[in-house]
């Protein structure tokens, strides 16, 4: 037997502690790295469940402006005595749906005119966007009315159902899937002529369908991953669709895997008959999962040999702690290369957005026809929508660092005030108010701030205004005061619409994002993430008077 002296024996003891040491370095860093791996993952699948949530909201949105655009001429059956009469007058009107919705996109979604005569007859005179060729008959004991109770039924209020539906010519269903149908009373008066009911039909399927079909024209096509369409009156799968394959069969479905994102439709009436759980699949998985590293099995006896070895390992492992340095440093460097383009793209964005709008304006007050001035307004309040979503998630996603957060600049007066003397034209253009915009003579010509912020807090408060004042007036006034040295800008807002309710803090406690408008997503983010302060407000049966400090150039202020 070897005998080792006490040096030797104190050399072994260095090196199987220094293994010791290297072996959980290395099983940290490992454990780690998987973590953050992992987190990466669950994070990209949010971006692309979300995205996808996007596409089917954005079909839902056409969809409600297409058959709300239907509605406009119910008040034009009162004019007429008949019921043909009112029939073509419906017809003329539903079909803009067809022209709207003439897309392969919207196959998912028919919507019926359906006429109750009388005597109690239920007859389908339309279907659209395609047309029915089966117009005329009864539709009394189809899905389109099981649900309904005729006696109770009450105008306007929605009778929704949800059915498995096999095959039908009068629903365009061609293949087995859950079909959800509303029903509404859309007309009726007390002069014995005959109920005007709109039905509309979607099918889950198709939907799953459509949005695939946009999914496939955007820039990287259809991300694959599986939807569960769960009953949400009962928690039973309806439905489950794998964007690589297709319909799947509800059984074996895990609804409490460990990665989900869960979701609900947009309108009431969806929401409460079903919601959807995005999941990935295993195409998902081989197209976004890294690859992971096995581990290396380490013997429990390590031979003398190794522990020599470990001598050249060690000048390597030296080496790799400062490349690993290095590499955190360049991730550290690359955050802030991000927060500066993130920057430099809302910059270019808010810029060409403003610079849209003013063009837009110009136009709308050129000589162009009045029929035709409608358009330059929809534009107007469409690029004034995008502008404070782009804004307030600015406001709401400051710079991970403090030395990328913008420089103080100077804010032109005269162009914010002729920016507030339009977002206030175009918002109340639709409606009998009376807006003034004035302005201090006293007013400089500039101002130090953050540009971004002070347009979104005066865009935001006079949108705020213009949706709750639907009659009267909305006055609006700008002005300067100094406060310790520095002059900050002042806004006042007098309306006599229904006020804005609690401070937009408070009002807004519990409500899901999807509830809150554009402008006053941008009002809370304006109050909560930069130097806007509602300083005063009073609201009454004659009038509301709310007054706003827009001092974001001055930390003390």
């Amino acid at each position: 037997m070897s005998t080792f002296t006490a040096t030797g024996r104190l050399y072994i003891t260095a090196l199987i502690v220094l293994l010791g040491l290297l072996m959980w370095d290395i099983t940290s860093r490992l454990t780690d790295s998987r973590a953050i791996i992992t987190q990466q993952y669950e994070a990209t699948f949010q971006k692309d469940a979300s995205r996808r949530e996007g596409m089917r909201d954005l079909l839902a949105r056409d969809v409600q402006s297409a058959t709300q655009l239907a509605l406009y001429s119910l008040s034009e059956l009162n004019e007429v005595d008949t019921d043909e009469a009112r029939a073509e007058i419906l017809k003329d009107a539903f079909s803009s749906i067809g022209f709207a919705l003439r897309n392969s996109r919207y196959d998912f979604f028919e919507t019926y005119l359906v006429q109750e005569t009388p005597d109690g007859q239920l007859l389908l005179r339309g279907r659209y966007p395609s047309k029915a060729a089966i117009e005329g008959v009864s539709v009394a004991n189809t899905p389109l009315f099981d649900h309904v109770d005729l006696a109770a039924v009450e105008l306007f209020a929605s009778s929704n159902e949800i059915y498995q539906v096999e095959e039908s010519a009068l629903l365009k269903i061609t293949s087995p899937q859950p079909v959800l149908i509303s029903t509404r009373l859309i007309f009726e008066d007390d002069t014995g002529l005959s109920r005007w009911f709109m039905v509309h039909r979607v099918g889950i399927a198709d939907t799953h369908k459509s949005i695939d079909l946009i999914g496939q024209q955007m820039v990287g096509g259809t991300t694959p991953m599986r939807i569960v369409n769960v009953d949400a009156r009962t928690g039973n799968c309806q439905l489950v669709w794998d964007v690589s394959i297709g319909v799947l069969d509800c059984e074996g479905v895990d609804l409490d895997r460990g990665l989900s994102y869960e979701t609900a439709f947009d309108t009431e009436v969806s929401r409460a008959m079903t919601y959807s759980v995005y999941q990935p699949n295993d195409a998902y998985n081989a197209l976004k999962m890294p690859v992971s590293e096995s581990a290396s099995q380490w013997r429990t006896a390590i031979p003398l040999v190794l522990a020599l070895f470990l001598l050249i390992t060690t000048a390597a492992y030296m080496r790799y702690r400062a490349t690993s340095t290095d590499t955190l440093r360049s991730f550290a460097d690359s955050l802030l290369v991000k927060d500066s383009v993130n920057s430099s793209i809302h910059d270019v964005l808010s810029r060409q957005l403003e610079r849209m709008s003013q063009f837009a304006f110009a136009m709308r007050d050129g000589d162009i026809p009045e029929s035709e001035r409608r358009y330059f307004d929809i534009a107007i309040s469409e690029f004034m929508q995008a502008t404070l979503s782009l804004n307030t998630l600015r406001l709401e996603s400051p710079p991970t660092s403090v030395n990328q957060r913008p420089a103080i600049e100077k804010i032109d007066l005269k162009q914010l005030a002729s920016l507030g003397q339009m977002v206030l034209e175009v918002s109340t253009i639709d409606t009998p108010v009376d807006a003034k915009f004035l302005n201090s003579d006293e007013l400089p010509e500039t101002i130090l701030g953050y540009s971004y912020s002070v347009q979104t807090a005066l865009v935001a408060a006079i949108s705020v205004s213009a949706e709750t004042t639907d009659d009267g007036r909305i006055e609006v006034s700008l002005w300067t005061e100094e406060v310790e040295g520095f002059d900050c800008l002042y806004l006042r807002i007098i309306d006599s619409g229904l006020g804005w309710g609690l401070a937009l803090d408070e009002a807004t406690a519990g409500l899901p994002d999807s509830d809150l408008g554009a402008a006053r997503k941008a009002m809370i983010a304006c109050l909560n993430h930069s130097g806007t302060e509602l300083i005063s407000q009073d609201e009454g049966d004659e009038q509301n008077e709310y007054q706003l400090r827009l001092c974001n150039g001055n930390p003390a202020a």
